[in-house]
């Protein structure tokens, strides 16, 4: 019995002996197996090209998306860019919004277009238009990422490649007060300046008007013109009604030169002409189709104050500056070498479409009356000798205190040196009708048988009258003569009168037909009243191009255009 305990006991022992050693050999196994697995490198690559693999098919993923997507923005763009190009040209008749749409619609698009949006300034035209569409994605949805947007947008302007401009600027004689005339110098070079710095070489041209009673075009330019020749004492035009409803001036038609007069002198202060109607002072004249910046400012410099208003000349010839008309005149310049050969084409036709028209003009007061010499006292002889040595007149004139006959061309058989009609009288017994007529000398109204100066002196054309007299002046002489004052009122009307009334009808007229034909129209009120302003504003092409200004105030006026001007031209 206890040997039975004994081996069961021992047995027992033994069992609980080899327990705990399985165990600590198990444990043994798994850390040797532990270490060989941590040493053991052949499984690495598995994990490793499981993650490069997956890394690999989103990239790729990636990729095939990214592609739909750029293929599909430039489908979008390429679209936008044909569209608002069509839309913004100058020379597109339709609606540019609808075009945009029906370029999109014929590219089978329309679903994408979104914004489109139609700019009008100046006369030019901006486009601008976007589109958008959502890529769903194939592969990157897998990490949350749904879809992609391809998004595209364009805009198109008219692009402005040259300029032409006219600066037509009031040099009447208000100008000469309170520094406003120093201050128009200092304002418009400044336009020059920035006007050129903003521009290409030969990019462009800039006529200079000046204008006060009239518009003193200049020799030079005249000579390429068919206008009458009565005289050569000055250089303006006189226009008609009809001529400010059109902005062509004719080469070839025939042009009125104006009279060379003076009709503001009083005969108190002397004969003499001094204040004409078309002035003749260096710097008067105007400064056409220049290219150069520096001709420009000496022009401007070289302004002087004098005379009326006649904004609707200065207009009339700013406007037909810009007007294609004018190209043969501007080509025979420039094969006489007056003018720079980059010009050739100009002006350019109104629909050309890359060439900027602006007139700017500045005036500091309403128009006043114009004077226009009547046609019977343009040319022709009159009964005046005149000697140049002394610069005393005489008048050929019956002694007796009648009305005589005292005008030539017209029949007078005793004019000077016209003797059959007398000659026949007396051969046939009677009395010579031109006993009585002698020369009158004015200055000291004692009648003569020869003129003062005697072989000196010369016969008087009108416009040599004119260029000599002011008409108040001759007209007191023709009263010394007969002593009758309406004598001296007779001679007072050889003029018509364009009262102020109608000139701002004519100058509405011109303004509105530049603004037909596309010209940008800036214009300055100088210290102006609420009437004037109204015409001002009413002749630019939209209130907002109209400034008024007081004082230094100009500068900032020209500044604000020449702004808006380079801003055009810099605009692609």
């Amino acid at each position: 019995m206890r040997r039975r305990l004994r081996i069961r006991a021992g047995r027992a022992r033994a069992t609980g002996w080899n327990g705990a050693a399985k165990k600590a050999a198990t444990a043994l196994n798994a850390r040797r197996l532990a270490a060989r697995f941590g040493r053991e490198e052949d499984g690495a690559l598995v994990v490793f090209s499981m993650f490069l693999l997956l890394a690999i098919l989103l990239v790729t993923g990636l990729g095939l998306d990214l592609m739909r997507t750029e293929t599909m923005r430039t489908r979008l763009q390429a679209t936008l860019d044909r569209a608002v190009l069509a839309a913004a040209s100058a020379t597109q008749p339709r609606d540019p919004e609808q075009v945009v749409r029906d370029y999109f619609a014929a590219a089978g698009l329309s679903d994408y277009l979104q914004d489109i949006t139609v700019e009008e300034r100046f006369g030019l035209r901006a486009v601008s238009a976007t589109a958008s569409a959502d890529i769903p994605t194939s592969f990157i949805k897998l990490v949350g990422i749904d879809k992609f947007e391809a998004a595209s947008a364009a805009t198109a302007r008219e692009y402005i490649a040259k300029l032409e401009i006219s600066m037509v600027l009031d040099v009447s004689g208000s100008m000469g007060w309170r520094n406003k005339l120093d201050q128009l110098k200092e304002a418009g070079s400044e336009f020059i300046e920035t006007v050129f710095n903003a521009s290409d070489a030969g990019a462009t041209s800039v006529s200079i008007v000046p204008f006060a009673s009239q518009v003193n075009a200049g020799a030079e330019l005249l000579s390429y013109l068919n206008v009458t020749d009565e005289h050569d004492y000055s250089n303006c035009i006189d226009f008609d009604a009809a001529d400010f409803e059109s902005t062509a001036l004719d080469p070839d038609a025939e042009l009125q030169r104006s009279g060379h007069f003076d009709p503001w002198s009083s005969y108190q202060h002397g004969t003499s002409a001094r204040y004409f109607v078309c002035r003749t002072e260096p710097g008067t004249e105007i400064t056409p189709f220049s290219g150069d910046a520096h001709e420009l400012i000496d022009a401007i410099e070289a302004l002087s104050a004098d005379g009326n208003t006649s904004a609707e000349i200065g207009m009339k010839w700013g406007v037909a500056l810009l007007d294609p008309s004018l190209q043969p005149v501007v080509q025979e310049m420039i094969a006489d070498g007056r003018l720079d050969a980059a010009f050739m084409e100009r002006p350019v036709p109104y629909d050309e479409g890359r060439t900027l028209k602006v007139v700017v003009l500045m005036t500091d007061g309403e128009n006043t009356t114009e004077y226009v010499l009547k046609d019977e006292y343009r040319e022709g002889p009159t009964d005046v000798w005149y000697d140049p040595d002394s610069g005393r007149f005489s008048i050929w004139a019956q002694q007796r205190k009648k009305k005589g006959n005292n005008g030539w061309g017209n029949g007078d058989q005793c004019a000077p040196g016209n003797s059959s009609d007398h000659n026949n009288a007396e051969n046939r017994g009677g009395n010579d009708p031109c006993e009585d007529w002698a020369f009158f000398w004015p200055h000291n109204r004692k009648w003569k048988d020869r003129p003062y100066g005697g072989d000196d002196a010369y016969q008087l054309t009108y416009p040599e009258l004119w260029a000599r007299a002011s008409v108040s002046g001759h007209a007191y002489m023709r009263y010394l003569v007969t002593g009758r004052s309406s004598d001296y009122y007779d001679w007072l009307d050889v003029y018509d009168s364009v009262r102020s009334s109608e000139k701002d009808d004519r100058l509405d007229a011109i303004c509105s037909a530049a603004k037909e034909q596309g010209i940008v129209i800036y214009t300055i009120g100088f210290e102006v009243d609420n009437r004037t302003a109204r015409i001002l504003s009413d002749c630019a092409t939209t209130p907002s191009h109209f400034f008024r200004v007081e004082g230094l105030d100009i500068a900032e006026a020209f500044r604000s255009i020449a702004s808006s001007i380079s801003v055009l031209r810099l605009t692609q």
